[in-house]
């Protein structure tokens, strides 16, 4: 199987724009994008094919689990995969994907991500085995 390789991506950090450091050491709080956490290419523009997705990632079968939110879930995955992307995915090697499930409009698929990070984690993994038993990794699947 050949895996394509992404475009290049800029990716806008979930917690984008929730405080910064102004003048004289005082933060200052800024409104948060519409599109924090979404995956945006390098032209500034977000995939409008009408495809976004929510994700989870996993270390491994009971793991540590990562929720993410992105117009591109095949690019993003690998991004993820090949450790592209500094912070808690490629610290802690969580690059399985083991659950995904697909909105047509962002506004929902940021809504739903922010849902399932307030979830108890027995209630994500109860989502993650009702459709993936094995916590089998998706990736080849979205892929191909």
């Amino acid at each position: 199987m050949v895996v394509r390789r992404p475009s290049i991506h800029r990716v806008i950090p979930a917690k984008a724009g929730i405080s910064v450091q102004g003048e004289h050491g005082v933060r200052e709080k800024t409104e948060i994008p519409a599109f924090a956490g979404m995956t945006l290419c390098l032209t500034g523009r977000m995939s409008t094919e009408g495809h976004f997705f929510v994700y989870m990632l996993a270390s491994r079968k009971y793991g540590s689990i990562y929720i993410g939110v992105t117009g591109d879930l095949p690019g993003r995955t690998y991004l993820h995969r090949e450790a592209l992307t500094p912070g808690f995915t490629s610290r802690y090697r969580i690059y399985r994907l083991v659950y995904f499930e697909q909105h047509d409009e962002p506004l929902a698929a940021i809504t739903r991500e922010k849902q399932l990070k307030k979830w108890r984690r027995d209630w994500k993994i109860e989502l993650i085995e009702r459709d993936n038993p094995e916590w089998r990794d998706l990736f080849e699947q979205i892929a191909s």
